[in-house]
């Protein structure tokens, strides 16, 4: 996507002058606050807040034909979404590849919110001619996201508002205050433990709530957390992510792209790399939500835009996501490499993951054969050292035969046309992240809030 380069940090954190990288994602965010391994440790032991989603705008989409449009461009069905609840919206492709997806919340009877970049909802409501309206969501202020995640995110959460919201189920949302301004709490978070954002507009809340958040966090152990360590729970949780793992599959819509050309918005896979050994061109990388494993969140009773390629993938046998456990002798075979004299190193393997190969004006998708016996079974997705677990893990589209506990592959690590190394690797659980999830914490488990 071409964006602009700016040099602004975010306004509704304050900026911290001992944090020693930032990182350009439209706007400069810390890449890592403290060091990756207590970083990486907090969701499982105490808590993160994460800024990191408040330099994304959000979209309010209103008016008689809202569902409507919802409907035709989601794999997701919308006869059960009562105000006050969210999904996890997915947009296909004709072709039946992922072009974005993101959480929507029901925010009145005529109306949604989405951290959805709008121009494809933009695009399909004027090709359709639908009723709709869509705005970003308070123009005149800023949007701004705290997440936080780990088994003290509700206390921190409750005291953070004043208030007990014990009884938020998973995937709903309520309107509170903080500080003497309104904010929202919903329960979700891309951790995979119990996880809740905070959410609100202007930099005069977000400087406010993050104060409050950062006072009442300090004695449960809460870390901030660099956008470095924010990817690694994706792939930790099981969270495939498109402009991480997947690149969006824009360029399968040519009538999108002259669209975003019109509004001088265009989006392009001029930044986008292919790195690793399965493919050089980056549209090998496109995925389907059947093979992330959004198989489930598919509603085949309504028409959505990618119905008919899905059928067909549905229907021939997909691939499955499952996680990899890579070898622990092979993988020391890369870093020994860097020691020998007269031989081309193997690609570096940064901790805790690969986010450092991220340029300027660029945006890296990793990805690398697996291979059964010398044929080519699936494809492995990013690569990430969990230090909870002491292993190095990646997300894997893997023929369905294979997708068992157990089962035994290799990887081909390295960029074509480089030196590359083969690494062994297993089959092992998906989520890889073992702790109980958000939606089946026992939350009765966790002290009440009271005044």
């Amino acid at each position: 996507m071409s964006q602009p380069v700016t040099m602004e940090f975010l306004s509704c954190i304050p900026y911290d002058p001992t944090v020693f990288s930032y990182v350009n994602w439209g706007q400069l965010v810390p890449y890592t606050y403290t060091n990756w391994r207590e970083e990486t440790l907090s969701w499982k032991e105490s808590c993160y807040i994460s800024t990191f989603l408040s330099n994304f705008g959000t979209v309010r989409v209103s008016g008689p034909d809202f569902l409507k449009l919802l409907s035709k461009i989601s794999i997701n069905g919308f006869e059960k979404f009562p105000v006050g609840s969210a999904k996890h919206m997915v947009w296909t492709t004709e072709k039946g590849n992922v072009l974005e997806h993101g959480l929507i919340m029901r925010t009145g009877e005529d109306e949604a919110t989405s951290y959805i970049i709008p121009f494809y909802m933009m695009y399909q409501a004027e090709k359709l001619g639908l009723n709709v309206t869509l705005e970003p969501c308070e123009p005149e202020q800023r949007a701004w996201t705290f997440q936080l995640a780990g088994p003290k995110s509700l206390q921190i959460v409750e005291e953070t508002i004043e208030e007990d919201i014990h009884d938020l189920r998973f995937m709903h949302f309520v309107n509170k205050k903080s500080e003497g301004y309104d904010v929202r709490v919903i329960r979700m978070g891309m951790g995979g433990s119990l996880s809740y954002e905070i959410q609100g507009n202007s930099d005069e809340a977000g400087l406010a709530v993050y104060a409050k958040i950062m006072q009442v966090g300090e004695k449960y152990g809460i870390k901030r957390l660099g956008v470095n360590q924010y990817m690694s729970n994706h792939t930790e949780n099981g969270f495939p992510q498109n402009g991480l793992h997947f690149p969006p599959a824009a360029l399968d819509d040519p009538g999108y792209i002259e669209y975003m050309k019109a509004i001088e918005y265009y989006m392009d896979d001029a930044g986008a790399v292919a790195n690793g050994s399965w493919s050089d061109d980056i549209h090998d990388y496109y995925r389907n939500p059947i093979e992330l494993g959004w198989g489930f969140m598919i509603d085949w009773n309504h028409d959505f835009i990618g119905k008919e390629a899905l059928e067909q993938i549905r229907d021939n046998g997909p691939r499955e996501m499952v996680t990899l456990e890579w070898n622990h002798e092979d993988m020391i075979k890369v870093f020994a490499s860097f020691f020998e004299k007269g031989e081309e190193p193997y690609e570096e393997m940064p901790f805790p993951q690969d986010f450092g190969r991220m340029g300027a004006g660029e945006n890296i998708y990793l990805q690398n054969k697996v291979l059964k016996d010398g044929k080519v079974v699936g494809v492995s997705m990013w690569r990430t050292y969990t230090l909870y677990y002491r292993e190095t893990i990646s997300l894997c589209c893997i023929d369905a035969e294979l997708a068992k506990e157990g089962t035994e592959v290799t990887l081909v690590w390295g960029d074509n046309g480089k030196r590359q190394c083969e690494i062994r690797a297993k089959v092992a659980r998906y989520p890889y992240l073992d702790l109980v999830r958000n939606k089946n914490f026992d939350i009765e488990s966790i002290p009440h809030f009271s005044k």
